[in-house]
């Protein structure tokens, strides 16, 4: 159960994290057209915003991932 919840959540993040770079290259460029000295990325900014979305991101699956799959399934029949 875990291992399943981890690899569709990982997909669905780095999908998430690849169209949020693409959208902040793309918002990156028309700004640094519009303003003066505003370079178009910053990487460090970049590996650093997607590693903390990445890792909040983990973090919010994993957890109720380990707690499914902690309980017994009738448990988890009876509660619906």
């Amino acid at each position: 159960v875990t291992g399943l919840v981890v690899k569709q959540g990982s997909m669905l993040a780095a999908a998430g994290a690849v169209i949020g770079l693409a959208l902040a290259y793309a918002g990156g460029r028309l700004a640094a057209n519009r303003l003066f000295e505003v370079r178009e990325i910053d990487p460090p900014i970049m590996g650093l915003a997607v590693t903390a979305v990445l890792g909040v991101t983990v973090i919010a699956f994993l957890v109720p991932a380990v707690r499914a799959a902690r309980m017994s399934p009738s448990e988890g029949l009876r509660s619906e």
